[in-house]
């Protein structure tokens, strides 16, 4: 089974991976895992690209939008066994800020 840091290098594999794509989008995301081995990351989605975890960076980014889940949740996503709508409409995550870039997401969690 995955872990929530798991899910962080799968997306910051992702961005990598096509670099001019997730550039173009201009998003800074705010992540909170709750939980065990969770923590707080930015995943920059534009000049900057790349995740890091929150407090380790040397520049600061402003934030597009913040979304906080716990750590089995987040997990869950990732593995296909809870849907990101249902999540959201459940309560189990929670968004503050731009809520369509937290629509967008959802092609980093695939």
């Amino acid at each position: 089974m995955s872990t929530p840091r798991d899910v962080i290098t799968k997306i910051t594999a992702k961005l990598l991976a096509n670099p001019e794509r997730y550039r173009e989008l201009g998003i800074v995301y705010k992540l909170i895992v709750d939980g065990e081995e969770g923590g707080s990351w930015l995943v920059k989605c534009n000049q900057s690209l790349g995740v890091s975890e929150e407090g380790t960076g040397t520049a600061a980014h402003t934030v597009d939008c913040t979304l906080q889940i716990s750590g089995s949740d987040i997990v869950k996503l990732v593995e296909g066994q809870l849907n990101p709508q249902m999540a959201f409409l459940q309560g189990k995550v929670k968004v503050s800020g731009d809520t369509m870039a937290a629509l967008r997401l959802e092609e980093f969690l695939k």
